[in-house]
């Protein structure tokens, strides 16, 4: 699986509030040897001393978003400090980038002051991302050096998440004396002050797609009817069941009792969307079948990812004909996918690198069922 390296900068105008975000920040580094549980309370209470109006609410947040969302885990390898500013090294698989997000948006809401920005990058291509706040906003921008495109980057993205930094701060592969005789310049590509500007004013914006953006996946629609916490505890008790650590047959089992729990509650409270009685045996069925081939990597960190993270949606919705819509996607994807597997899963290493690839080979494979 390929390694996500990050990178997180900040530094408070105030001393004594940049000393307890030191502390707050170095409490989850995996070499403090501590208990996590006592760890991720201690980071509430701290963050709810540095902002106690919303801050342990935001640690709570963001906690749950890398837990329970990413199902990945939360620890920097090692922190640091450079002329004044706290850095932090993290290491992770394919959800290392949205840790980051999570990490620059809670620092940013939890101390509006603060400068704080992150930049990574994978251990293959030559792929980074930075984060970044602008106009109040938390930014991403991704790009890919050694492109063609290097003046333009360096006077762009490179300029702006570089502004206000001290000089023994630089981040980049343009910036790296290992990939110096790479670095492509070009007079003809040299930004100008007004086209910077420009391209400042155009930040955060999407009129236009990127497609080396991100991959973001669509918006599944919201159906009802509501449902409320008595009728969802059935089901919010079987998602609830599922580890960080479940295998991919742990996690089909726990998706197989979902179904059977939908089935009852459209019985019940009748959406209007169909649950077939045989979609639970469909989930228990799957593996079985072709345990050998998603065993393969990367398919089977990212299939295990994008399972686990249905299961967390399931388990935090409450409108009966969304849950069922998302059981449905999952349940279409793994009734395609067998058939592709069994025609060669070897050929999947190289066109699934990323998450995002899969995410996107994921709607490729569902479209093409659903047009058949």
């Amino acid at each position: 699986m390929a390694e996500l390296h990050s990178n997180l900068y900040f530094k408070h105008p105030e001393p004594d509030q940049h000393k307890k975000l030191v502390a707050l920040l170095t409490l989850h580094d995996l070499n403090s040897g501590q208990n996590q549980d006592d760890i991720d309370q201690q980071f509430i209470h701290l963050a709810a001393d540095i902002n106690p109006e919303k801050g342990a609410e935001l640690a709570t947040d963001l906690l749950n978003y890398v837990t329970n969302e990413l199902y990945s885990e939360f620890g920097s390898e090692s922190v640091g400090e450079i002329a004044g500013y706290f850095t932090s090294h993290w290491v992770g698989g394919s959800p290392g980038d949205e840790i980051q997000y999570g990490l620059v948006s809670f620092l940013h809401h939890l101390c509006p002051e603060i400068h704080v920005l992150s930049w990574g990058c994978g251990d293959d291509d030559p792929w980074e991302f930075w984060f970044f706040v602008h106009d109040g906003q938390v930014m991403r921008f991704d790009d890919y050096p050694f492109e063609g495109e290097d003046t333009i980057l360096l006077g762009t993205i490179y300029r702006r998440w570089h502004q206000g930094l001290p000089k023994q701060i630089r981040e980049g592969f343009l910036y790296d004396a290992d990939y110096a005789d790479e670095v492509e310049h070009d007079d003809y590509q040299m930004v100008s002050e007004m086209r910077y500007q420009e391209w400042l004013s155009e930040l955060g914006q999407d009129d236009e797609y990127d497609e080396d953006a991100p991959y973001e996946e669509a918006e599944i629609e919201q159906v009802g009817p509501e449902l409320d916490d008595v009728a969802l505890e059935g089901l919010r008790a079987i998602c609830a069941g599922l580890s960080q650590e479940a295998s991919i047959e742990e996690t089909l089992l726990v998706l197989s009792k979902a179904s059977q729990c939908l089935v009852e509650l459209e019985s019940q409270y009748q959406s209007g969307y169909e649950m077939a009685p045989e979609n639970p045996q469909d989930f228990l069925e799957f593996y079985p079948q072709y345990s050998d081939a998603i065993a393969m990597e990367p398919l089977n960190t990212h299939l295990a990812t994008y399972l686990k993270q249905v299961v967390s949606k399931l388990a935090q919705g409450n409108l009966l004909g969304t849950l069922i819509l998302q059981h449905d996607e999952v349940l279409d994807f793994i009734c395609v996918l067998g058939p592709v597997l069994e025609e060669g899963a070897e050929l999947l290493e190289g066109a699934i690198e990323s998450y995002d690839d899969f995410l996107v080979w994921k709607d490729f494979l569902v479209l093409m069922m659903e047009a058949e």
